[in-house]
């Protein structure tokens, strides 16, 4: 597993105007200074949306319903918030929060409600150096088909949760550098589910990760980590793939089905 595809592209904008323009035909809330809060709902088909702030205390509450909707998120704030919900088909939601010389307490909670939902969230300095004390975390609930979601961390201790409802489920988290006590989780249910998870440079990392349906993939890494996993999987045609890097690490698989297969690399 190439770890880098678990990294969402980070585009960082200089202002609202530079956001509205990669994002186009969007509306657009702004907000910078101190303390900023924004709540913003659309009802309606071909929805965009673009929020950009920077400054201290951000929060967003976003809420989308019907077709098509699209929400691009950018915080850099020192304690940046964000409770988004998209009702509909097709929804697209990307979060980025970022220091950017600016955060140290991040949190995103992001749920879809539909076909074909695909979400990004990314936390983390944006020069990936190790300095950074933030805490962070990023939940993400999907129900219906073809869900994706996606969440990276970086720099900072992490907790990260996706829960998928639905078929062709795909969960994607990479944490590095997540200093102490990283944890990442996915379950899902329903069909042909894969999950992905990357955890590297963090002492007292722990994954915990269910699948129920059939033909069920799961593929692990934990490089130069402290620290356990658990693997659970519940149907037919299972697959498990762990790559653990240090001689402490331990992992706990259960299949439970017919033709699961287990691959463990130390």
């Amino acid at each position: 597993m190439d770890p880098e595809v678990l990294i969402p592209p980070l585009t960082f904008f200089n202002d609202a105007n530079e956001l509205l323009s990669y994002l186009a035909t969007a509306t657009i809330n702004e907000t910078s200074g101190n303390l900023n809060s924004l709540t913003t709902t659309q009802d309606g088909d071909l929805n965009k949306m673009a929020i950009y702030q920077l400054g201290d205390g951000n929060t967003v509450t976003a809420s989308q319903t019907n077709d098509e909707n699209v929400a691009r998120i950018n915080q850099f704030g020192e304690s940046d918030t964000v409770d988004g919900i998209q009702n509909g088909i097709t929804n697209t939601a990307d979060v980025l929060q970022s220091d950017h010389g600016y955060g140290r307490l991040r949190t995103a909670e992001y749920t879809q409600n539909g076909d074909n939902n695909i979400s990004s969230i990314y936390q983390g300095d944006s020069s990936y150096s190790d300095t950074s004390t933030a805490s962070q975390s990023a939940t993400l609930s999907q129900t219906g088909n073809g869900n994706e979601g996606m969440i990276s961390q970086v720099n900072g201790p992490g907790t990260v949760s996706i829960t998928q409802l639905g078929d062709t489920n795909k969960g994607y988290i990479f944490q590095n550098n997540t200093t102490t006590g990283s944890t990442a989780s996915i379950g899902t249910e329903g069909n042909g589910n894969t999950a992905y998870v990357y955890q590297a440079d963090a002492d007292g990392s722990v994954a915990a990760l269910t699948q129920t349906g059939n033909t069920n993939s799961i593929e692990l890494s934990q490089l130069n980590v402290l620290g356990n996993a658990t693997i659970v999987q519940t149907g037919g045609s299972n697959f498990a793939y762990v790559l653990q890097t240090q001689p402490s690490l331990t992992v706990d698989i259960l299949q439970q089905g017919d033709g699961g297969t287990v691959n463990i690399y130390n």
